[in-house]
């Protein structure tokens, strides 16, 4: 049966229907819909998976020639910030070699000590001068201007339809602000193999959302722990405890 004769006999029937058996109807018919007319589904967002390795970084940053486009994209790739969070970020927020990371809702949501790299292109400003001088909407388009630039415009798909007339789709790029600021969660995982340090940096309330997106690096971190316990396992000795003399019987 097609989707729209399934719809015109459900409505039919609907009619004869109480509210209570409606709404459980229409929940199952939502679930029904969704698991098998709705299985080429596209992500909203970009592969926010894949942030940037070390080299496609650095082929990146080699054609940023302005200081403060440097700035902007170090801070969310290597600190995590957001680029809303990178924005908004003033004079004050600077606190020697620090940096207090404002809260959505007021206040500091958490601080960092700047790396070498990214104090020395820190400009001298005022408490309430904005630090990059840039909005959001900036910071994107100047990094879709560089990723033009260096050659980075692979296209991982399309998004589902949508706007105004339902039929819009815009392309979806592997390497984007969001998969930007996935690179230094990444690098910390792989480096330290502790998801729950990648998770502290990008500041997510669950760590399962960290998961979500860095499960890919971590099997073969687990591949290599299951090589080195197995080797552990199989070249050492068992001794057993001192306590356990010649007449002393496991059985009882």
């Amino acid at each position: 049966m097609e989707w729209r004769d399934f719809l015109t006999e459900l409505h039919a029937q609907s009619e004869t229907q109480s509210h209570q058996r409606l709404k459980l109807m229409s929940k199952i018919v939502n679930e029904a819909k969704n698991r098998r007319y709705d299985t080429d589904r596209r992500p909203k967002n970009a592969l926010v998976e894949h942030g940037f390795l070390p080299h496609e970084f650095q082929q990146f940053m080699a054609v940023v020639d302005r200081p403060e486009d440097r700035l902007a994209f170090l801070l969310v790739a290597v600190l995590g910030l957001r680029p809303n969070e990178a924005a908004r970020l003033q004079g004050r927020d600077v606190q020697g070699d620090r940096l207090l990371i404002p809260a959505s809702k007021g206040g500091y949501e958490a601080d960092l000590r700047l790396p070498g790299a990214i104090l020395r292109l820190l400009p001298d400003c005022e408490a309430n001068e904005p630090l990059l001088g840039m909005t959001k909407s900036k910071i994107e388009r100047r990094f879709r201007e560089y990723r033009a630039r260096v050659g980075m415009e692979e296209i991982y798909g399309r998004s589902r339809p949508g706007g105004r007339t339902g039929l819009q789709e815009r392309p979806l790029f592997k390497f984007s602000l969001k998969s930007l600021r996935y690179t230094g969660a990444q690098l910390v995982q792989e480096e330290t193999g502790n998801v729950l340090l990648a998770s502290r940096l990008l500041r997510h309330r669950k760590v399962e959302t960290t998961v979500r997106y860095l499960r890919k690096f971590m099997k073969p971190q687990l591949e290599a722990a299951l090589e080195r316990s197995a080797g552990m396992l199989l070249d050492t000795k068992v001794d057993f405890p001192a306590c356990i003399g010649a007449g002393d019987s496991l059985t009882g």
